[in-house]
């Protein structure tokens, strides 16, 4: 009977006191604050669902960021994401361009971001794997973590093993789409300073790889803080209950 009067205060509360913009979460905070101070009130969430829904979660970010990413101009179309020109490159573009070099430039960029487009595909199963990795202590980090808790375990758990499976995937795909063959073009444009403005040819691999990663990483954590924060992006019961017990 207490605990009927008291939730009913909580919700009488609730209507005269908050005005209609307030977020629902505020509510819900009252609310659930009550409830903790009576456990017998509310079923926990058992362990295996926790870890369930966090696999879940975790499946569908690296899924859609992996569809987003992996496709012509999945990198190239998105200012967030795009493989810029080296830094070096990028510092004297503008003299290049005036030496004759902006279609070589622009082609080089598109070069640089086909490489990553391509690369990023090939690394599900590393990704798979991770989740297959995940514990009832890193699900519960991750559940009571910051939005992007579930991206930061993906880093820890598998950011090795993705630069040692794009690295090579990265290189292979430069030599393909020809950015080797446009790197000799500009060096040999660009004169005796081609080697303080281009840098060393073998960098150029380890900074596509680099930007691959980065990019990867910053839609699945739009993904993860999406399907944190809006409800209706939780396609399924579990996700539903597991992030709305939160």
């Amino acid at each position: 009977m207490a605990l009927s009067r008291i939730l009913f205060g909580v919700v009488l509360a609730s209507t005269v006191s908050f005005s209609a913009q307030a977020d629902w979460r505020d509510w819900m905070q009252q609310l659930g604050k009550v409830l903790g101070e009576n456990p017998q009130a509310v079923s926990a969430l058992d362990q295996t669902e926790v870890v369930a829904g966090l696999r879940e979660a975790l499946r569908i970010g690296a899924h859609n960021a992996i569809l987003q990413l992996g496709k012509p101009d999945g990198f190239l179309s998105n200012p967030q994401v795009k493989v810029p020109l080296p830094p070096t490159l990028a510092s004297t573009e503008e003299q290049l361009r005036k030496l004759g070099m902006g279609s070589a430039l622009d082609s080089f960029s598109l070069s640089l971001n086909r490489a990553a487009e391509q690369a990023v595909p090939e690394v599900a199963d590393i990704f798979s794997q991770a989740i297959q990795n995940l514990t009832i202590q890193d699900a519960m980090e991750i559940l009571n973590g910051p939005n992007d808790a579930a991206t930061q375990y993906f880093r820890r758990s598998s950011e090795e093993s993705l630069r040692q499976r794009i690295g090579p995937l990265v290189a292979q795909a430069t030599d393909q789409v020809g950015v080797t063959q446009l790197y000799k073009s500009m060096s040999k444009q660009a004169g005796p300073l081609a080697s303080m403005l281009l840098g060393p040819s073998g960098d150029l691999d380890g900074f596509v790889t680099d930007k691959s990663l980065d990019g990867l990483f910053h839609v699945i954590a739009g993904e993860e803080e999406r399907i944190r924060s809006n409800p209706a992006a939780r396609g399924s019961e579990l996700l539903r209950k597991v992030f709305g017990a939160q």
